[in-house]
């Protein structure tokens, strides 16, 4: 029987607004100009992170992510507003501390940012998080990519992560750097795509030597982790986003048949919510449901960690998601007693209408609902579960 946890992003519908941004838009000669590492007065440490075999280690030492996915989006507001979905700017710390305190008070040593403007300053939240080595919270740092960008639009990617190493490579709390969220799409088979994608990773070791790459795959049975297994030479970790319910059931095993690498998985969460004669309702006792299949996976994906026992494969796993999204929900994908229109707006909790799947406790898939805290951050019943579990 294992040890307790020792350490540390679904169809994610994850969709910045990042069109209008000089970064984003082909214009990559500015990137120069932008460039500078984020400051670090105030670290005295380093964080080397490597992979050894199944193992993720830091400075030597098997480490296990216990992670969070976080991108947290005020009721009301949406990633396509300004700030486009980058809370982490000392502008919002009245939003990031307070939740980096409960993430750390659950026992997360771990926080995965779906993205951020590389050329912004996140020193702040970066040096709150580390906090000068007492009880870390380590980061993990991704950027959207649609599917085709990578084959379609590969130099501006590759410009952009190249700045995002470049700017993070040397702060501590960084772990590493997700390429992308559910972006392989149509291009399992595409040669380009795969070789496209490992220049990205190529480059980035190379500014960042000492932190991980990873990815953010769907769950299709390891069809992308085989498809790209030969191409991925300068990838550390397979991060695959996996919603199968209260147990995992095979992937351990599927996973290890098909790579030597460690995984990571990038997302793993239940939605509040279930249907009372059809009609949506917030799950009853504070979705003691949710945090009854959180317990069980979790303790399973514990007995199946690599950092206590190196034959096994995980080495990491990210909640999703901290708090609620309500601004994810579109028409016509809500549901409205008596058939009348649907609010379906960014200041408005809104259900789906017909995704049901019997791998969640309430039965359907409310994008909208699966925050460990509430938008005002009341928790749910799960984050006592996490801490019993985590901390």
């Amino acid at each position: 029987m294992k040890r307790i946890l020792l350490l540390p992003l679904i169809a994610c519908l994850f969709s910045f607004g990042f069109q209008d941004h000089p970064l984003f838009t082909g214009n990559t000669e500015k990137l120069s100009a932008v460039v500078s590492p984020e400051n670090e007065s105030d670290i005295s440490a380093s964080s080397n992170f490597k992979v050894s075999g199944r193992q993720v280690k830091l400075n030597g030492d098997p480490i296990f992510f216990k992670g969070m996915g976080y991108q947290p989006v005020p009721v009301g507001q949406h990633p396509n507003d300004a700030p486009n979905g980058d809370y982490f700017t000392s502008n919002y710390a009245h939003i990031y501390k307070p939740d980096v305190d409960k993430m750390r008070a659950m026992g997360v040593n771990a926080i995965k940012i779906y993205s951020w403007y590389p050329d912004k300053d996140h020193s702040d939240f970066l040096n709150y998080c580390y906090n000068n080595n007492n009880d870390p919270i380590y980061v993990a740092v991704g950027y959207f990519m649609p599917p085709g960008t990578i084959v379609n639009n590969f130099e501006e990617k590759l410009a952009l992560f190249k700045t995002l190493a470049s700017k993070t490579a040397t702060h501590p709390a960084i772990i590493g750097y997700m390429l992308g969220n559910e972006n392989v799409g149509g291009d399992i088979n595409n040669p380009v795509f795969w070789t496209n994608l490992n220049k990205i990773s190529a480059a980035i070791k190379a500014i960042a030597p000492n932190k991980l790459t990873f990815t953010g795959l769907v769950d299709d049975g390891m069809k992308s982790v085989r498809a790209g297994n030969s191409y991925m030479t300068s990838l550390d970790v397979w991060g695959i986003n996996v919603f199968r319910g209260k147990t995992l059931g095979d992937f351990y095993k599927t996973y290890e048949n098909a790579s030597t690498k460690p995984v990571f998985v990038t997302e793993l969460g239940f939605p509040a919510t279930i249907r009372t004669n059809g009609v949506p309702a917030v799950m009853p006792d504070n979705a003691e449901d949710v945090a009854d299949y959180t317990e069980d996976v979790l303790k399973e994906i514990e007995k199946n960690s690599s950092d206590d026992d190196a034959s096994d494969v995980v080495a990491g796993v990210f909640w999703f998601m901290f708090c609620d999204e309500w601004w994810k929900q579109e028409c016509p994908a809500c549901w409205s007693p008596n058939n009348q229109p649907c609010a379906c707006s960014k200041s408005t909790h809104d259900f789906t209408k017909t995704n049901y799947t019997d791998n969640f406790p309430g039965k359907w898939w409310d994008e909208e609902w699966f925050g460990l805290y509430t938008t005002d951050r009341s928790p749910r019943a799960a984050v006592k579960t996490i801490t019993k579990l985590w901390k």
